[in-house]
């Protein structure tokens, strides 16, 4: 593993038949008001991600955010976790922190959409 990806966390979403602009989200990120509830969901375990993507139809982001701030995003609550899954491999962020998590993914190695899945 390069040096790189030891510094950066890489999350993976499936955007639902509903989201309309992926490609955009990935780089403007996710506005509170199209996610009410719990907010967007993220997997660390891209093969998560890939399952949905098959369901959905609607391809994948991909993005990264430093590290460093993935874990205080964590800590403080601003990532939650998906208590569906294991712990560490699935995410979802309320509305509120959208605006913290949209600038730490605009941090990283540059967030990619794949229309076709990944």
């Amino acid at each position: 593993m390069s040096s790189a990806a030891a510094d950066e966390v890489t999350l993976w979403r499936a955007p639902s038949p509903a989201c309309r602009d992926p490609a955009r989200e990935v780089v403007y990120g996710y506005a509170a008001s199209d996610y009410p509830g719990d907010g967007p969901y993220f997997a660390a375990d891209e093969q998560i991600a890939k399952d949905f993507a098959a369901c959905y139809g609607n391809g994948m982001q991909k993005l990264r955010m430093p590290r460093i701030l993935f874990e205080s995003l964590v800590q403080r609550g601003v990532i939650q976790p998906d208590g569906w899954y294991p712990p560490g491999q699935s995410w979802h962020v309320p509305p509120d922190g959208l605006a913290e998590f949209n600038a730490a993914i605009g941090q990283g190695t540059t967030n990619q959409y794949h229309p076709a899945g990944p």
